[in-house]
């Protein structure tokens, strides 16, 4: 038998943890100066995505009629297709 008191083994939950923000939160600014710096930015980069869209808007409605889904075929053009041969 060993003599002398068991000694007891650190458990690793008291061991000090590095406090992270999560990826995406941000924390605000503090500062007057940082405050209005990024109310710049953000009004900068909302003025510049909107002339983006409303150019790319332009362009897309020059080039003609924009459809997402493929125009139906007249009944003509699917006895044409249809893979049968009439002889």
């Amino acid at each position: 038998m060993p003599q002398g008191t068991l000694k007891k083994k650190a458990s690793k939950s008291k061991a000090i943890k590095k406090v992270t923000p999560k990826r995406g939160v941000r924390i605000a600014p503090k500062k007057n100066t940082l405050i209005k710096q990024n109310k710049l930015k953000k009004k900068l980069t909302a003025k510049s995505t909107a002339s983006i869209e409303k150019n790319m808007a332009s362009k897309a409605a020059a080039v003609g009629k924009l459809t997402i889904m493929k125009p139906k075929k007249s009944e003509t053009d699917e006895n044409k297709t249809s893979g049968k041969k009439s002889s």
